[in-house]
C-alpha cells in the first residue's frame, strides 16, 4: 500500500450524531467526518473532528480548547474526537496521513489548523508524537492534560 494512494473525504455529520451534554444544540459545535479510501472504495480509516461553529455557551468564550487566543476575535480551533485505522493498515502511517489531511481541510475550509483533543490513547500519543519529530506539529498543554496542534504555515 502507497499513502499517495488514500482518497480522502470530508463529510459534516453534524445532524446524524446526537452526543451527551455538549453537542451542537448546547454550545454551537459541528461535527465532521474524514474517510480514508484505498482503490475502489475500500475504507481504510476515518477521523472525526469537531469546531465550534456558533458560540451558544458563554462558558467557552475564550477557552483555549475551543478558541486560539492569539487571534482576536479568537479564532475557532478544530478538534479531534476520534480516529481509527482498520485492522490490516494498521501500521501503514495512516493516522498521520489521515491527521495531515485533516490539517490541510481544516486551513482550507475554517483558515484554522488542527488540534488534538486531552483523552488521547498511547496509539494517538504515539502519532502526534512524530509529527512533533517531522516539524510540522507542537506540543501544549490543555487543563493539565497533553495536547498537540500543527504549526501555522506562513
Amino acid at each position: 500500500m502507497k499513502l499517495e494512494d488514500l482518497t480522502f473525504e470530508v463529510r459534516d455529520i453534524t445532524e446524524e450524531i446526537s452526543f451527551c451534554r455538549k453537542d451542537k444544540k448546547e454550545i454551537g459545535v459541528d461535527t465532521y467526518r474524514l474517510f480514508s479510501y484505498l482503490g475502489h472504495g475500500q475504507e481504510v480509516g476515518h477521523i472525526t473532528f469537531r469546531i465550534m461553529a456558533e458560540l451558544k455557551d458563554s462558558q467557552c468564550e475564550g477557552d483555549s480548547f475551543f478558541f486560539d487566543k492569539r487571534f482576536r476575535p479568537h479564532k475557532p480551533r478544530p478538534y479531534l474526537m476520534y480516529m481509527g485505522v482498520k485492522e490490516g493498515f494498521k501500521g501503514n502511517q495512516v493516522a498521520g496521513w489521515m491527521i495531515k489531511h485533516v490539517n490541510d481541510y481544516c486551513r482550507s475550509e475554517f483558515d484554522a489548523t488542527f488540534y488534538s483533543g486531552t483523552q488521547n490513547k498511547p496509539n494517538a500519543i504515539r502519532v502526534w508524537e512524530k509529527l512533533v519529530d517531522e516539524g510540522v506539529a507542537f506540543e501544549c498543554k490543555y487543563d493539565g492534560k497533553r495536547r498537540w496542534g500543527f504549526y501555522k504555515r506562513k
